[in-house]
């Protein structure tokens, strides 16, 4: 039995890519290791992640990421059984929206689900749909 379960979140500190290198490479690694597959949008200050796996598994990775310090306000948007996952390829796709990547998204979905503080779980699983289509988006 697999299940995704997608979060946005603020970060409390401005975040360089340097560390957000160092946080993929770290939750590619941990993610590796658990079996857990996913997807990390970051707009901003904001993160949306979707992360597949075992319900106990991404539960508990979940739990450490309220616990983390680096995030605020989280909020988790969708937990639902899948039946494959979308991101397998993926111990963590990186999708940092910006400029043509931004407008593309923007074009298809309106300005409303690229505004991460706004987003309900059906928007969020449509976003990462639609990464899921761009996935040569991904790093």
């Amino acid at each position: 039995m697999l299940f995704h379960l997608i979060y946005a979140s603020r970060a409390t500190r401005t975040v360089d890519d340097a560390q957000l290198q160092q946080m993929l490479h770290r939750a590619r690694r941990n993610n590796d290791r658990l079996g857990v597959s996913g997807a990390l949008i970051v707009q901003g200050d904001y993160f949306v992640q979707l992360l597949e796996g075992e319900p106990a598994t991404i539960c508990q990775l979940y739990q450490e990421i309220l616990a983390d310090p680096m995030h605020d306000s989280a909020v988790q948007l969708d937990f639902s059984e899948i039946d494959r996952p979308h991101f397998a390829e993926w111990s963590m796709g990186l999708l940092p929206m910006t400029g043509d990547k931004q407008e593309v998204l923007r074009r298809q979905v309106g300005d409303a689900m690229l505004d991460p503080p706004t987003l309900d779980g059906p928007s969020a699983s449509h976003l990462f749909d639609l990464v899921h289509d761009h996935v040569e988006w991904l790093s």
